[in-house]
């Protein structure tokens, strides 16, 4: 259903979709409220047990990323890039521990980059474009499965910590 010209925001009742797998919304206008639907993320996705990948790229949809997400055990691929994001990533994002690719660049997101965000699944982590600061995690050294990482267009301070600089597979 992505690029389908789907508007207002997405309803809780989602949320009760326990067997879905993938949610693909790309490209929609999430942006708009409406009756009985919920502004930004609803919590309620914390509740879709099998998802795999969700896709919620350039809808506009804003708010936080709620921490609910980070319940999702099987989410192998989040996409929130240019989603009109804000806050903090929650930490509770550091639970997923099948996640290969997460993306969430093109967003407002400050505060530090979680470090249980790394782990050796993680193939791609894109954060480019936000406001994060502080510096890289040494938890990085941890994402040994890591192929591209990028995180320009941020706040970030000091270098890459020793670990990540020797990683070979990295573009």
């Amino acid at each position: 259903m992505a690029s389908s010209g789907i508007g207002g925001r997405l309803p809780t009742q989602l949320g009760k979709l326990i067997k879905l797998e993938e949610m693909l919304l790309s490209g929609n206008e999430l942006g708009r409220a409406g009756i009985n639907q919920s502004e930004g993320i609803p919590t309620e996705l914390g509740e879709l047990k099998e998802l795999k990948r969700m896709s919620l790229e350039s809808t506009d949809i804003g708010g936080e990323i709620p921490s609910t997400l980070g319940k999702l055990t099987k989410l192998e691929d989040l996409n929130l890039n240019f989603a009109g994001l804000t806050g903090q990533i929650p930490h509770e994002l550091g639970r997923l521990d099948d996640i290969v690719i997460l993306k969430l660049g093109g967003n407002s997101l400050n505060g530090p980059i979680p470090a249980g965000l790394f782990h050796d699944k993680l193939e791609e982590l894109l954060l480019l474009d936000n406001e994060l600061s502080g510096s890289i995690p040494a938890e990085i050294g941890n994402a040994t499965g890591l192929q591209y990482f990028l995180a320009g267009g941020n706040r970030l301070e000091g270098g890459y910590p020793r670990d990540f600089i020797s990683f070979d597979s990295l573009c």
